[in-house]
Order: C-alpha cells, then sequence, then structure tokens
C-alpha cells in the first residue's frame, strides 16, 4: 500500500516547495535529538498554510515508523474544534481505512491508554503480514516462533501465538527497550566498566560493521540489563530480544553477529520513549549501513548514553550502555510469541 504521505500529497496537490519542506522537515525530526531544552521548532507567517505543512510533516513521519503525533493548540474548545476537524478532513481516508485514529484530548475514549499497546502489537503483526504478501515475501512465509526452557528458539503455530506478549520484527527493523530509566548500583558500574573495556575500542570503527560471535553478542546484551529498569506492564522483553538475536544469528550463513558501537549519546529520559529505533540510533550514515541490502546476519547496535540526572533526566546518575537489534535485511518477517 502507497504511503500516507504520498497520498495526502496527490489528494491535495501539494507543490514542490511544500513537498521539499515536509521531506526536510522529518529528515531533521529523524538526524536531531532534541529535548526540552532544545525542541526544535518551525516559523511560519500567518496564512501561509502551517497547517498543512504540519499535516504533511505527520503523514510523512508515520511513513517512517512514528506511531504517534501529538497536536497542541490555544486553550480554547472553539481553536481545539477547529484544528480537530481539519486533521479528520485532510486524514479522511486514513480514517476511513482504519489506519489513523484522530481524537479530541477532551474526549477521549475510557481506557484508550490501556489499550493502545496491545492495539499496537495487534497492528504490527497485520502490517508485516500484509507486506509481506503485497512484496511477494509470502513465498519465503513469516516465522512464527517462541522460547522453550529445553529447546531453545522453536517454531510456533500461528494459533499458538499470545497477542498479549507477541513481538514482530520486520526485515531490517528495530527491536530496542524504550520509555525506561537507569539504575546505578556497584553492579551497574562493574557491567558499565566491563562494557566500556569491551567495546570503546570499536567505537573507532563505527563507520563500518564489525563481525562477532552470538555468544559475545549475547553477553553484551545480558550486561546492558542491570542498569535499565524497564516500566511495569511494558511491552519489551529481554528474552525476546535475545530470542530473536539467536534465531536470526542461528539462520544466517556465518552464524554470527554484526556489531556497531556509537557513544556519546546524550539523549534524555523524556524522549527515550517517543522516538522510532531509527531515530534512536542516529543519522543516515548509521542507518545506512543497517539497512545496506544484502546482510544475512542481525546487527547489534551498542550504544553508550550520558546518564546524567539534572539535564538529562536519568534516575541512576550513571553512564549506560543501550542495546538495539536491528533484523537482517534478508529473510521473512518474525513473530516471536514470549511466554
Amino acid at each position: 500500500m502507497t504511503g500516507f504521505y504520498p497520498r495526502l500529497r496527490d489528494a491535495r496537490k501539494d507543490d514542490d516547495d511544500l513537498q521539499i519542506c515536509i521531506e526536510n522537515v522529518v529528515n531533521k525530526l529523524e538526524d536531531t535529538q532534541t529535548s526540552e531544552d532544545r525542541p526544535g521548532m518551525l516559523l511560519g507567517k500567518i496564512q501561509s498554510g502551517k497547517t498543512r505543512g504540519f499535516l504533511g510533516v505527520i503523514a510523512k513521519a508515520f511513513d517512517r515508523d512514528f506511531n504517534i503525533a501529538l497536536v497542541f493548540t490555544k486553550g480554547t474548545k472553539t481553536l481545539a474544534t477547529q484544528t480537530v476537524r481539519r486533521i479528520s478532513r485532510d486524514f479522511d481516508e486514513f480514517i476511513e481505512n482504519e489506519e489513523v485514529q484522530v481524537f479530541d484530548i477532551m474526549h477521549m475514549p475510557e481506557r484508550l491508554i490501556a489499550v493502545f499497546d496491545r492495539l499496537g502489537r495487534i497492528n504490527d503483526l497485520e502490517s508485516a503480514l500484509r507486506e509481506a504478501f503485497e512484496e511477494g515475501g509470502h513465498e519465503a512465509g513469516v516465522v512464527f516462533l517462541q522460547n522453550d526452557a529445553a529447546r531453545g528458539i522453536i517454531p510456533c503455530a500461528p494459533n499458538k501465538v499470545a497477542m498479549s506478549n507477541v513481538v514482530t520484527v520486520r526485515p531490517a527493523g528495530f527491536y530496542l527497550p524504550t520509555d525506561f530509566d537507569t539504575v546505578g548500583t556497584k553492579a551497574t558500574a562493574k557491567a558499565l566498566l566491563t562494557l566500556d573495556e569491551a567495546l570503546l575500542g570499536k567505537s573507532k570503527l563505527a563507520d563500518r560493521l564489525i563481525s562477532i560471535s552470538l555468544d559475545q553478542a549475547i553477553e553484551y546484551l545480558r550486561l546492558t540489563k542491570s542498569a535499565i529498569k524497564l516500566p511495569k506492564d511494558d511491552s519489551f522483553y529481554w528474552d525476546a530480544m535475545e530470542g530473536l538475536l539467536r534465531y536470526y544469528s542461528q539462520m544466517s550463513d556465518s552464524k554470527e553477529v554484526q556489531l556497531l558501537v556509537e557513544t556519546g549519546r546524550k539523549l534524555g529520559k523524556l524522549q527515550s520513549g517517543g522516538k522510532s529505533g531509527q531515530s534512536i540510533i542516529g543519522g543516515t550514515t548509521i542507518r545506512g549501513l543497517l539497512n545496506a541490502s544484502g546482510r544475512s546476519e542481525p546487527a547489534l547496535v551498542m550504544l553508550r548514553q550520558d546518564g546524567e540526572q539534572r539535564r538529562l533526566g536519568w534516575a541512576g546518575k550513571q553512564d549506560f550502555w543501550w542495546p538495539v537489534l536491528t533484523a537482517p535485511t534478508t529473510g521473512a518477517p518474525c513473530v516471536f510469541s514470549n511466554p
């Protein structure tokens, strides 16, 4: 199916200047780390088409795996209603196709927040299945997996998948913890030192992927866990991340994992849950390495993050390593059921 912005562009007949502006804004949105102290801002004259522009940015961002857009207006019911109507009008096709939902926060449906995570997982699964069919990937199939205590990663029948614990990862897709806080203890400090000794030398090779063994990758992944405190009822599962890493590695010809190390990250806690995997990983150079065609091994991206509390809000007050699993660019979508 054609992306959100191409359909919106054609329906509105956006001119070339607006299309270029929207493309540049979304590129900046992905490449630039924003915060409360350093927000991103667009300026426009009265009646210059600002609403048209930011709706185009939202549609384009949805095409880049952003999931939620919050639109703030002045504090009047009239303006809020007017804005909701305008968004609903421009996004009419998406709403009709049940691809997008638009809500006025003053009339938010009950329990929407509680069910959002479940709906998101169902949508990820449905999208992966649809894309596999439309792009011919159904010939390779969609892989259903689960952890088994005795046998490791084993195939799982689709009807056995528990939707409450489903993880769906597409080719070249990302899986990572987000919206978490950190812990600072002697154990986390020791793990940080161990990871620093193992990885800091490899950060000088950030312009390439480095082959490492699966055992090394699993060890790095496990060392990151102690510093990361996941929220209650979180949708991220360490077992799923490790299981997918094992499966992808075992299915590759080399049986290895590709490693990418980046240092000096300064993403704030408040921004850690609202960014896509691509945004957290970094700019176009890194994404280009990970999205290169023909990569059959999984990639483990290790990001050394500034853990400062006063400016960035991390409770642990200690630097930490943030792991990101990137699926191979080849192969089928994976649906992982975490018991």
